[in-house]
């Protein structure tokens, strides 16, 4: 054993010989068919090389690797889930804007959803705040957090959907006579 020490480009360059087949693997079946594991294999080993010095020999280098491969996924799936979920809520502000007569309605449809509903999304999607972060607020486990997130934005697609005549009318009769005979109520003033 009276080899030189070996530099970091070289280790990894050696590890790339050895393990880069399994990390490809790893990644193309584990990401959707969009994401081209060649790049993942390359962001694997560029973050080897940074973090070579954390690197204690405690671990299989194989592991370490997939280990590496497996947070980068992760990282790249929850980007993923962010752009759809950025996407959805653009396509919901385009339906918004084309099928509602006026962000009042939107409001209503809101207004009509369970208050865990509402909390959720006013935090998730308001307050552009994390799963994680949600949770600490509202006292729920992330699990809650996603489920009820879902569920919200799939109750609130349901009822912002529904034909106008779907939703029940106000009832006008419980309205005390005078505010239905054409004054105007929102100055103080009564059909003078």
């Amino acid at each position: 054993m009276d080899d030189p020490p070996q530099t970091r480009t070289e280790i990894i360059t050696a590890l790339f010989d050895a393990h880069a087949d399994s990390v490809y693997r790893y990644a193309r079946y584990s990401l959707p068919p969009d994401i081209d594991a060649r790049d993942v294999v390359q962001e694997v080993f560029l973050r080897a090389f940074r973090a070579w010095n954390d690197f204690h020999g405690d671990a299989d280098p194989k592991t370490w690797l997939l280990r590496i491969a497996r947070n980068y996924v992760y990282d790249l799936l929850r980007a993923k889930r962010r752009q759809r979920e950025f996407e959805a809520m653009r396509s919901l502000d385009d339906a918004t804007s084309t099928n509602l007569n006026s962000i009042l309605e939107l409001e209503d449809a809101v207004s009509r959803l369970s208050l865990d509903y509402q909390q959720v999304l006013n935090l998730r999607w308001i307050e552009d705040l994390s799963v994680t972060q949600t949770a600490d607020i509202l006292g729920w486990t992330e699990a809650k957090v996603r489920l009820t997130f879902h569920r919200a934005k799939k109750k609130l697609k349901e009822l912002l959907d529904q034909p106008l005549m779907a939703v029940d009318p106000p009832n006008l009769s419980i309205l005390p006579a005078e505010s239905t005979q054409g004054g105007d109520r929102r100055h103080g003033k009564r059909g003078q």
